[in-house]
């Protein structure tokens, strides 16, 4: 969650919102309830093997707003989504033969 806590600034009157939980968020709090929200409704957002690979339509999804503003920097979150999902999965394989590796011997 930290690496796509940045940058929640808007010009707009009605900045990006989520709506969980029959409350209202905006900045950090949005990303907070739109994975809460992910998760309530079965979405693996949790996941890296989901989000290493997700799509611009299942984000946009994921992180919908209430208002007519989307979440900012749009493209720049789902690289770094995508980025952490493989970076951990590599270190999961890694740390998965180094523990057997160890067990066997």
């Amino acid at each position: 969650m930290d690496s796509l806590n940045f940058s929640f600034w808007s010009d707009s009157s009605t900045p990006y919102t989520v709506l969980f939980k029959g409350k209202q968020y905006t900045g950090y709090w949005s990303l907070c309830a739109a994975i809460m929200r992910a998760v309530e409704e079965n979405i693996p957002i949790i996941d890296p093997s989901f989000y290493a690979n997700i799509d611009e339509k299942t984000f946009k999804y994921i992180f919908r707003s209430e208002t007519q503003e989307e979440i900012p920097l749009l493209q720049e979150r789902i690289e770094i989504l995508r980025a952490n999902g493989k970076v951990l999965i590599e270190v999961s394989i890694f740390f998965f033969f180094f523990i057997f590796s160890k067990k066997s011997k």
